[in-house]
């Protein structure tokens, strides 16, 4: 018996109550965002993605609790089972950076995944995974 239940991936700004409940807000002149949640039995992981302008990706990197010196070039800390459920295709490149920000101790939410990956223009495809 499935004990998981998928949403199917959602066009525009998730609800802040959804946002909430995973401890997170999403970047200012976020645009193209998609998202979706999975809700296993207990928990549950949230997955967006969206188009940021390069320098607020970075702001919000660090409302997050994370810093962009932190972020890794050619690696994503995303792995092929969030992928799987997120039903994204990111190709690890130069381009392409990633961070893990693991919770503060003082929060009932769990750590949170980002990826960014710069794109011409200053304007970067951003990768969000978090749970609760």
């Amino acid at each position: 018996m499935k004990t998981t239940s998928i949403s199917p991936e959602l066009e525009g700004q998730p609800p802040i109550a959804l946002l909430k409940r995973y401890g997170v807000s999403l970047p200012d002149g976020a645009t193209a965002i998609r998202y979706r949640e999975v809700l296993p039995r207990s928990g549950g992981t949230l997955y967006v993605r969206m188009r940021v302008p390069d320098a607020a990706a970075r702001e919000w990197l660090t409302a997050l609790g994370g810093n962009h010196a932190d972020l890794t070039r050619a690696w994503s800390p995303i792995n092929r089972h969030e992928l799987r459920e997120s039903g994204w295709h990111i190709a690890v490149s130069d381009a392409l950076f990633g961070t893990w920000i693991p919770v503060a101790e003082s929060e009932p939410e769990s750590d949170k995944k980002v990826v960014i990956v710069e794109r011409p223009g200053d304007i970067a495809q951003v990768y969000l995974v978090t749970n609760r």
